[in-house]
C-alpha cells in the first residue's frame, strides 16, 4: 500500500473511532463501552480528560466533522465545568 493509501486508511479509521465515541448529549468520550464492538468484559471508559478535549476538538476540525458536533462538545464541556465550580 502506498504512503497516501496508508494516510487515507488512518484518517478513515480515526473518523470511525471518533464517531463511535460521540454521545447523544454532546460528549466525545475516551471510549464508548456501550458499543457492541467492545468486549463484554471491558470496563466503562466514558471519560473526558480536559487536555484530550482540546485534541479531540482539533481532530474533529481537521477531519471536517460538522460544526454542530464541535459546538455540541464544547457546550457539553461548559455545562460540565459549571457543575464542578
Amino acid at each position: 500500500m502506498s504512503f497516501e493509501g496508508q494516510i487515507e486508511q488512518l484518517t478513515d479509521s480515526t473518523k470511525t473511532v471518533l464517531s463511535d465515541c460521540m454521545m447523544e448529549n454532546g460528549a466525545i468520550v475516551a471510549g464508548n463501552t456501550d458499543l457492541p464492538s467492545y468486549p463484554e468484559t471491558a470496563v466503562n471508559y466514558r471519560y473526558v480528560w480536559p487536555r484530550d478535549a482540546a485534541f479531540t476538538i482539533y481532530a474533529a476540525d481537521v477531519l471536517s466533522f460538522s460544526p454542530d458536533t464541535k459546538v455540541g462538545f464544547v457546550k457539553w464541556l461548559l455545562r460540565l465545568v459549571g457543575h464542578c465550580v
